[in-house]
């Protein structure tokens, strides 16, 4: 299937049928995936699939549709749909869509998986686990080969298009000896060659290390207010809970903690958070925007202080602001100086977080949910794993109290974040 031809037959017969203004993004993605399971290689499966998604303005209000089928039947009752749904949506000027420029191509990644290179990885995986880790036992392992072509055009005359491949490798795991047996956990890394050690301490060794320490969970027994340290996972999981006040929804809808608070400090000195959505150091970048902007890195921290709020065109417009500024992907924080084990042994009482667990937090950013895959630190040393163990802060106040960042980074293929500590966590 040609998705340029059938972009441009599809922005036509809109226009046809009396939209506005109309933007589509045709897509063809495929994958080769391979899962072991149960000590034996169980699937080997590829898959194409075609899709579209349609948006289009008519009378100022806004219609979205997307659809799996692209011959031109499914494609003419989907141009009906999207405008139908328009028609009882809400009338807002703030809608708008991309406005022209130069046609831009974007590729990234290897041309074709290499299944021979997948299989001889799981295999060499398996094995160097069982010797190096005998108390984890690999419930699946499965690499995924990713291919996206989009091709990308709207009625203002912008068009792009986007190629990009890559792998991802993920496990699900436990520990387990004789009859005890920790909780699951999963971990997965994106990457575009093989020459990775996947069993190194920045991949899955110290997540094995922690989960068979894990064996020995036992509860806290008692509840303190101490400080913790974030681990990367956790502090993803936390920034993401800020960054959607930052986001059109919420500052549109008045409930943001952060609206009008660009240039002014709202966290530590240490706090500095970057988009890197096309930087080469990620497997899995982000070329466009769903409004069809090209994005860009943008700093969304700098030493605390708030650089840019995260909005699309809708809510540039609807704000008034200058610009939009692409939305919150490939987050990069750069590494400190102090290794995770320095950060330790300046604790006197307070909780490493592996996971975190928990509702969304409230609109003044108080969360409360598990720590999972937990440590509790005591006169700078880690004392004891923790199992079932409730933990309660606030987002806001965490991102002020931040005293160290790790020298030791996780860096998957979609993320780069080191450890964080801070203070002021209630743990029980």
């Amino acid at each position: 299937m040609n998705l340029e031809t059938t972009l441009k037959s599809s922005l036509n017969l809109l226009k046809s049928k009396g939209a506005d203004h109309s933007s589509i993004f045709c897509s063809h993605q495929a994958f080769d995936e391979l899962v072991f399971e149960n000590d034996s290689f169980t699937l080997l499966r590829s898959v194409d699939e075609y899709s579209a998604d349609f948006s289009v303005i008519k009378d100022r209000k806004l219609g979205s549709y997307a659809l799996n089928q692209l011959d031109e039947a499914q494609l003419e009752s989907a141009g009906l749909k999207v405008l139908e749904i328009a028609s009882s949506g809400k009338e807002d000027e703030a809608y708008a869509f991309a406005p022209n420029r130069e046609h831009k191509t974007f590729s990234h990644g290897p041309n074709s998986a290499d299944l021979d290179a997948m299989k001889n990885c799981i295999r060499d995986f398996v094995s160097r686990t069982k010797e190096e880790y005998p108390l984890i036992g690999l419930r699946s392992v499965t690499i995924k080969f990713n291919s996206t072509q989009v091709h990308f055009g709207n009625s203002e005359g912008a068009t792009s298009e986007a190629k990009k491949s890559f792998y991802m490798m993920s496990a699900l795991f436990n520990a387990r000896e004789g009859k005890i047996s920790s909780s699951m956990n999963y971990d997965f890394f994106a990457f575009t060659d093989f020459n990775i050690d996947f069993l190194s301490n920045e991949k899955f060794g110290k997540v094995f290390k922690d989960t068979s320490l894990h064996l020995k969970a036992e509860k806290l027994g008692k509840t303190v207010t101490g400080d913790a340290i974030l681990s990367p996972q956790c502090l993803q999981t936390f920034l993401g809970f800020v960054l959607s006040h930052l986001g059109t929804s919420s500052l549109v809808a008045g409930t943001s903690r952060l609206k009008d608070k660009i240039g002014e400090k709202v966290g530590s000195e240490l706090l500095n958070l970057e988009s890197r959505p096309q930087d080469t150091l990620f497997a899995n970048p982000n070329f466009l925007t769903s409004d069809g902007l090209e994005t860009e890195n943008i700093s969304i921290f700098e030493k605390g202080r708030l650089k840019t709020y995260l909005v699309d065109l809708y809510g540039k417009n609807k704000l008034n602001l200058e610009s939009a500024s692409n939305f919150a992907s490939r987050l990069y924080m750069p590494a400190g100086e102090k290794s995770l084990d320095e950060m330790v042994k300046e604790i006197d009482c307070g909780i490493l977080i592996g996971r975190f667990s928990g509702g969304y937090p409230n609109a003044n950013g108080d969360f409360s949910g598990i720590a999972k895959n937990s440590f509790y630190i005591e006169k700078g040393e880690i004392k004891q794993p923790l199992s079932e163990t409730m933990i309660s802060g606030n987002l806001f106040d965490l991102l002020k109290e931040i005293q160290e960042v790790s020298s030791d980074v996780y860096q998957n293929g979609t993320t780069h974040l080191p450890y964080v500590a801070t203070k002021n966590i209630t743990i029980s």
